[in-house]
């Protein structure tokens, strides 16, 4: 690839999460100006998930007022709340380094803080998924792409509940 090419590539999709504010306004907010510029920029990214059709969650956490049964409460849903996710993308993103995920929680709506409508081991799963997805980039076309877009659509549309096995036999989300 010409050094020409290759640093108009590299310019455009180091604008992607200024795209994606455009976009998704209020969604991401990017932290510039780090101590050491060389670190890159932070992002941090407001995802909220709507599930393509309504599905039923099982509430197993909330015992049930029927009296003794070994079925849990259920409820239809089509929307969950957003998953927050803060990144680092280096100055090398996204042709030669991967974004970091810092941290991904999973906060419910007027809970006090520290409540996630997500597991740790979730969490951690995502997490690795989505490291997992910028390799798989790599491998199919020989250089890093903007991964960013992949992860925003993967989460949003909740996708990621099948890949962390989430749905129990009956297809419903557990």
């Amino acid at each position: 690839m010409t050094t020409h090419v290759w640093r108009s590539k590299r310019s455009a999709e180091s604008n992607t999460p200024y795209l994606c504010q455009s976009i998704y306004p209020g969604l991401l907010s990017i932290k510039a100006g780090l101590a050491d510029e060389t670190q890159g920029r932070i992002l941090e990214i407001s995802i909220p998930i709507a599930l393509a059709s309504s599905t039923t969650a099982v509430l197993s956490a909330i015992p049930s007022t029927a009296g003794p049964s070994t079925t849990s409460p259920t409820l239809d849903i089509s929307h969950l709340p957003p998953l927050t996710v803060r990144l680092r993308l280096r100055p090398t993103y996204p042709l030669e380094a991967s974004p970091t995920v810092i941290s991904i929680r999973a906060p419910l709506p007027s809970a006090e803080r520290g409540q996630a409508w997500l597991s740790r081991k979730s969490l951690s799963g995502l997490q690795d998924r989505l490291a997992s997805l910028w390799k798989e980039d790599v491998e199919v076309s020989g250089e890093g792409t903007g991964v960013l877009w992949r992860w925003w659509e993967w989460i949003a549309n909740g996708d990621f509940l099948y890949d962390l096995t989430m749905y129990d036999k009956e297809g419903r989300i557990k």
